[in-house]
């Protein structure tokens, strides 16, 4: 990973894996499940760190659950490839309360950006 080599990007690391709300977090879940929030997953096919689990154990979880699995891509895709990442099928972006997308370019070719409608 070539972001081991920029100052504190291994204690940022830690830190966020020690605090990540994944364990016990099946209540969050029902909650966002039973509420009307859209539910998109994006996931990188070739994921090392956290392979996609059997779409029929995330349909249990998140029952209207867009899932997106990108082909090409590792365990970043909003870093691998941000356009594709941030592109939402109809409806997903609307239902989010999300009405546009603002282009810009930030170096690294095409980044879009939601916009509250």
């Amino acid at each position: 990973m070539p972001e081991l080599r920029y100052r504190g990007f291994k204690r940022a690391l830690l830190s966020a894996v020690r605090n990540l709300p994944i364990h016990r977090a099946e209540d969050l879940y029902r909650r966002v499940d039973a509420s009307d929030l859209p539910v998109q997953l994006v996931w990188g096919r070739q994921d090392p760190v956290t392979p996609m689990p059997p779409e029929s154990r995330v349909h249990e979880v998140f029952s209207n659950a867009d899932i997106r699995l990108l082909d090409g891509v590792g365990h970043l895709p909003h870093w691998e490839r941000p356009g594709e990442t941030a592109r939402n099928p109809p409806g997903v972006s609307q239902r989010a309360g999300l009405s546009t997308l603002r282009t810009h370019d930030a170096g690294r070719g095409e980044t879009l950006t939601p916009c509250r409608g």
